[in-house]
């Protein structure tokens, strides 16, 4: 999961990863079986609960689970929290939200802003870009470029977006939430080298132990979707985790993990909605 909000908005790209936090309450409340630590789990002794981000979405997430007894691993990007910068895709989702601009241009191309659907495609084509990039400031630089375009002037994001401290990754610790590594940035795989992925997730342990004497030996991959590439240091990592809802939950060879996203289950009447959509298009 990526964190929960109060009644979070379905039509919000602010709020598009975040699960409502009464649903998630209740639902720790009611699950039969208490998570357990991912070790517990890769035996099959239990299901365990994983929260990607270093959010106060995904802090709220893992403080709840620990208040029910639940075990809860956060894998968080330590740069953030040591510059203090914002998730680039924080800042997209919430100019989407904010622009009132009908259409806009992206790459000599001009895209429509009239509606979800069009602002989603906008979206793509803007995160496929930013996710070339290899530079965290590079990144950042691009969205602010996009702000502009979008004409988006009070970028001040909600505090469920913004990124945790120092001092909050120390208050969860001693909650009882393990920090794991999720990449010293929030980059993606599939567009850097081996060694490119190495040194991010080097220098994201390096960080957790020196800051907060974690030896992390787990790698949540961002996005979720990329498995380890060929010539990636051996033994860098114990496990892979993907998040990749394409795959089945379970093994997907060497070291790596494919999680299970977790929400709620939608109704027949909202299965039958998404089916009768898939159809038309």
């Amino acid at each position: 999961m990526h964190g929960v909000g109060d009644r979070p908005v379905p039509s919000s790209f602010q709020d598009r990863n975040l699960l409502d936090r009464e649903w998630f309450r209740h639902y720790l409340d009611r699950r039969p079986r208490k998570f357990v630590s991912l070790e517990q789990a890769l035996i099959g002794a239990g299901d365990a609960l994983t929260i990607d981000d270093g959010v106060y979405a995904c802090a709220d997430a893992a403080i709840d689970a620990r208040e029910w007894g639940h075990e809860v691993t956060l894998f968080v990007n330590p740069f953030h929290v040591e510059d203090g910068s914002p998730y680039w895709f924080s800042l997209m989702n919430l100019a989407l939200d904010r622009t009132e601009r009908g259409t806009v241009l992206f790459n000599d191309r001009e895209y429509s802003l009239n509606g979800s659907d069009a602002k989603q495609q906008y979206r793509n084509e803007v995160k496929a870009r930013v996710c070339q990039l290899t530079q965290e400031h590079e990144r950042l630089s691009l969205i602010h470029q996009v702000m502009e375009q979008l004409g988006v002037v009070d970028r001040q994001l909600p505090r469920q977006l913004q990124p945790l401290t120092h001092n909050d990754l120390k208050t969860l610790v001693a909650l009882g939430v393990r920090i794991e590594n999720h990449g010293w940035t929030h980059f993606y795989p599939g567009a850097m080298t081996a060694n490119e992925i190495g040194s991010e997730i080097v220098q994201g342990r390096a960080w957790l132990e020196q800051n907060l004497g974690i030896q992390s030996r787990v790698f949540a991959a961002p996005f979720g979707e990329s498995l380890p590439p060929l010539g990636l240091t051996p033994g860098l990592v114990d496990q892979w985790f993907l998040a990749d809802y394409r795959l089945p939950p379970g093994p997907a060879g060497g070291c790596t993990l494919n999680r299970k996203i977790l929400g709620p289950k939608p109704s027949p009447i909202s299965r039958l909605i998404s089916a009768f959509r898939r159809w038309l298009k």
